[in-house]
């Protein structure tokens, strides 16, 4: 069994998983299972996060549109 370390948590792992190219750099390009699951879970989040924002930014601007014609 060949073990390596995982580039952000330094365990000794059997398995890394390369980091995608807009995630890695110089020193961190591979990552264990539990710290891709920590990615992910964080990617979610944020894909959440801007997804209520941008409701939020397009009801907003509907409304603004609505009440700018109902003025005329």
């Amino acid at each position: 069994m060949i073990v390596t370390n995982c580039d952000i948590c330094r365990k000794e792992v059997s398995e890394v998983k390369e980091l995608t190219a807009e995630y890695a750099h110089d020193k961190v390009s591979h990552a264990c299972a539990d710290c891709l699951k920590e990615i992910d879970d964080l990617l979610m989040s944020c894909m959440k996060a801007q997804q209520i924002q941008r409701t939020n930014f397009v009801r907003r601007f509907i409304r603004k549109l609505a009440g700018l014609n109902s003025v005329s």
